[in-house]
């Protein structure tokens, strides 16, 4: 799907606007932003742009200077559609420091369509992109990245079912201390529904300290060049995944920590979570996969509510007993009520007595963890001849 993408008209006019764009958002230079008020594309870019929007100039800008000699560059994209995919107007402000190389930014897009023949189709609702950032002395921009999305709606039209995400917000926050740069995400999700049912509230919080600055500024840097290149889609993956390995490599060979502060689901009005931490020592050689699992050190907390498991091991059972039924046998409430019982009863009691488990205020609390390719419950060793996490 994604390479279907990237060779088409709509796709090929993005990049080569961005292309043209990029190095005067990257610049944050005031005197340049009131230069766009003048800007034209180059005419292959024009091409592009005509096949797509019937005409050159679907992009407007104006660059303003403000009284303190900073520049606020206001910006729309006209809204278009083909026979698969409609997009609303896009709308944003941008605003750039004269002293320090800093820039804010808004982006908004009320919704975004794709629909076939058969009534199936996507729809993104209320698309918004913010930052707040500056450029620091390694060339990065360090600050506050945000992306919210009001509703991804999903229908499939001949079986007639529906998905739908809620309220959904991505954000990621770089901070330097020295040459090194701390990376912090947190994800949310308000809901997720379902035809047969849904989840509530999804929500991950997790950082990455101690990142070598300058090894993150040489491969953002790689990545913007590579993705407002002209390659062809093959070569343009290929390029990508080359600079993620070795930016990978180059990050395990100094040592990475995960840290997750949160990471909880929300159903039928009850909430899992975890917290802890993943960590891999420096000296990691990725060319030797076994060394992901062998030294990784894993941790984490994990609390469950009991009528949460209750209704998980009802599920198991209830699917257990229905496959070994016999044709036509039905089985029933009570039946279900028992085994289900008995099997909650048994999972328990071993849990408890062997230290793995604890129950607190209708809670089943355990610690996981993972050291020395042995993995551990409550600080006992899981009997098993080779443990996987």
């Amino acid at each position: 799907m994604v390479a279907e993408l990237t060779q088409t008209d709509t796709y090929r006019a993005y990049a080569a606007l961005l292309t043209e764009l990029m190095p005067f958002f990257d610049a944050a230079d005031p005197n340049g932003i009131v230069a766009l008020n003048k800007f034209r594309f180059s005419e292959p870019s024009r091409q592009k742009l005509i096949k797509v929007f019937g005409h050159d100039h679907p992009l407007h800008l104006k660059g303003t200077r403000k009284k303190n000699g900073d520049a606020e560059l206001v910006f729309s994209m006209d809204a278009w559609h083909d026979d698969v995919l409609e997009v609303s107007e896009l709308t944003g402000k941008a605003e750039f420091g004269r002293k320090v190389r800093q820039k804010s930014l808004v982006v908004k897009v009320p919704f975004v369509r794709s629909n076939d023949r058969l009534g199936s189709g996507v729809e993104f609702s209320q698309l918004q992109y913010a930052e707040n950032v500056h450029k620091g002395s390694l060339g990065l921009w360090l600050g506050l990245n945000r992306f919210t999305m009001g509703r991804l709606h999903v229908r499939h039209g001949p079986s007639n079912t529906d998905w739908e995400i809620g309220d959904t917000s991505f954000r990621l926050e770089t901070k330097p201390h020295g040459n090194r740069v701390d990376v912090a995400f947190e994800s949310a999700i308000d809901s997720v529904r379902w035809p047969s049912d849904g989840l509530g509230r999804i929500h991950l919080a997790a950082r990455v300290a101690d990142l070598d600055g300058k090894l993150l500024a040489t491969y953002v840097a790689g990545q913007r060049r590579v993705q407002t290149s002209d390659l062809a889609q093959s070569a343009l993956a290929a390029v990508i995944q080359q600079s993620n390995n070795a930016m990978l490599r180059a990050m395990f060979r100094q040592g990475l920590t995960i840290d997750i502060s949160d990471l909880s689901v929300q159903y039928h009005g009850m909430t899992a979570h975890m917290d802890g931490r993943i960590a891999w020592p420096p000296g990691l050689d990725l060319s030797a996969p076994e060394q992901m699992l062998t030294q990784m050190a894993l941790r984490f907390n994990v609390s469950l509510p009991m009528a949460m498991v209750d209704m998980y091991i009802r599920n198991i059972v209830g699917t257990q007993l229905r496959a070994a039924a016999q044709p036509g046998q039905v089985i029933s409430p009570q039946q279900l009520d028992k085994a289900a019982k008995e099997q909650l009863a048994s999972m328990l009691a071993t849990g408890l007595n062997n230290g793995l488990l604890t129950v607190e205020n209708n809670t089943l609390l355990s610690t996981i963890e993972f050291k020395s390719s042995q993995l551990f419950l409550n600080g006992h060793v899981l009997p098993t001849g080779n443990a996987n996490p």
